[in-house]
């Protein structure tokens, strides 16, 4: 399987710099590191994952620690995310799923990549989910 991989540019944020790169995708699945922690990831598994359920955006997942300010990630017993909570407090926390900074990316995501989209976790995920267009998500050692 061939894929661009991208590292996020701080200038223009993750939703810029795929923007920026779109034309490199050429059909091809694209994946994007934001986060700065360390990760655990079996790539072939993601990008299996990802291209079996037909998601536009896989979005690696880890566990929410004690508290954690990350936004709580609401997934399906099938891995599709259905909600984004932002930043809960641990006892109102809906899932104990967040962000682990990788994403595998589709090119039909770039068709909701807006002129003014800065960040994937934000601008582009909102618009996905408002469109109801396949994210998924794949559970990663953090």
């Amino acid at each position: 399987m061939s894929l661009l991989l991208l590292t996020a540019d701080p200038r223009t944020g993750s939703a810029g710099t795929l923007r920026t790169h779109a034309g490199r995708l050429d059909g091809r699945t694209c994946l994007m590191v934001t986060g700065g922690q360390p990760v655990a990831l079996d790539l072939d598994a993601m990008l299996a994952a990802h291209r079996d359920s037909g998601a536009l955006l896989t979005i690696a997942v880890r566990s929410r620690g004690e508290g954690d300010g990350s936004d709580a990630l609401i997934a399906g017993d099938d891995g599709r995310l259905v909600a984004v909570q932002p930043a809960p407090h641990p006892d109102e926390a809906l899932s104990d799923l967040a962000d682990a900074g990788v994403y595998a990316i589709s090119p039909g995501a770039l068709d909701h990549v807006s002129a003014d989209a800065r960040e994937l976790a934000g601008d582009v995920l909102a618009a996905l989910l408002a469109w109801d267009a396949p994210v998924h998500v794949h559970a990663v050692d953090a």
